[in-house]
């Protein structure tokens, strides 16, 4: 900022009746006052230095007057006595902007004890923890040494008559491991004992490999008995019950993986159906589908988008059913009731 010299002051003042003179100490006290008021630290205690009027009060104006030019006033009394400063927001100086709220970062809960390591599931999902029981009353199983071509029907196939299936998923081989390896997760701790003991005497067998089976580290309870299972049974119009329609309606709501699909029966005269569809799990899979019908039977919007009244009014006259499952005890095997002639499930699903 501009600062006059003592010399300056000198010749402006020793001139006397110009108005330039008026002018330029007008220009010089305005100066003086705005580098006074525009201090960088806000509230801060300071000497006031303003120039002002030899006798004049405070507050009065600093400027000086023609009287004072007459008198060659020249100096100014400095008071000594502190003030407080004000801040003074400039028209050009930014604002300083309000910081952002960051949100809360979300923890993951710590694995239950038992759960492994290397899992790779979402593991803050209730259904993917390893439940708060001993290891008696689990009814999970893991197994290895499954043969590379394994998948949910050929396992599913080889444990026929042991017990309910809540759930069954097999891996494929990968570059680590030259085989297969599978989870299943039965009904009831019952199943799960009878497994094992055949597994123990060297009874479970597929192809020419004979798989290990231990207890699975993360740990499932039993289910409640009833009459639900992995297949659901679907009686309608042949337009409803049958597999092409159904698979695309199920694609279109969730992912499942298929054990076999059986026609049960077939009415020509009223062109009546009966279907059974045999899926790898109850869990996500046959609970997933048994939903997706009952909404479709209601006319749910989520469900029957895109049908017109005619797909409707079928699935109005279509029955829904849990069906038994092959793998429980006292059940014939599917292998012994009639197919459809479309039941190529293997090839639609590679």
């Amino acid at each position: 900022m501009y600062s006059p010299s003592s010399s300056s002051e000198d010749n402006w003042s020793n001139t006397q009746g110009s108005d330039e003179q008026y002018k330029y100490a007008d220009i010089v006290a305005m100066r003086r006052s705005l580098l006074a008021d525009s201090l960088p630290l806000p509230w801060t205690t300071a000497r006031r230095s303003l120039p002002s009027p030899i006798g004049s009060e405070r507050g009065t104006s600093p400027h000086l007057t023609h009287q004072d030019h007459i008198n060659n006033v020249t100096s100014f009394p400095v008071s000594e006595e502190p003030v407080q400063q004000r801040r003074v927001d400039l028209p050009w100086r930014p604002r300083r902007q309000p910081q952002a709220v960051m949100p809360p970062i979300r923890q993951l809960p710590t694995p239950p004890p038992g759960s492994p390591t290397n899992y790779k599931g979402d593991l803050s999902l209730p259904s993917n923890q390893s439940a708060d029981i001993p290891d008696s009353q689990n009814v999970s199983v893991y197994i290895v040494n499954l043969p590379p071509y394994c998948n949910e029907h050929i396992l599913l196939g080889a444990i026929r008559g042991i017990g309910k299936i809540f759930a069954c998923n097999v891996n494929s081989p990968d570059e680590t491991h030259s085989t297969a390896a599978g989870k299943v997760v039965f009904w009831d701790r019952a199943a799960t004992d009878r497994f094992l003991d055949k597994a123990a005497r060297g009874q479970f067998q597929i192809g020419n490999y004979l798989p290990e089976v231990k207890m699975n580290r993360i740990r499932v309870a039993a289910q409640t008995p009833s009459n639900k299972s992995r297949v659901l049974q679907i009686d309608g119009p042949r337009a409803i019950a049958n597999q092409a329609y159904l698979e695309r309606l199920f694609r279109a709501h969730f992912k499942y993986d298929l054990d076999e699909v059986v026609t049960v029966s077939q009415n020509r005269d009223n062109g009546r159906t009966c279907l059974r569809i045999y899926f790898a799990s109850f869990r996500c899979q046959a609970a997933a589908g048994f939903k997706v019908c009952s909404q479709a039977r209601m006319g749910s919007f989520d469900y029957t988008a895109g049908m017109d009244e005619h797909e409707g009014d079928m699935w109005r006259n279509t029955q829904v059913h849990w069906g038994p499952d092959p793998c429980a005890i006292d059940v014939p095997d599917i292998e012994a009731r009639p197919k459809s002639a479309s039941s190529n499930w293997r090839a639609r699903r590679a």
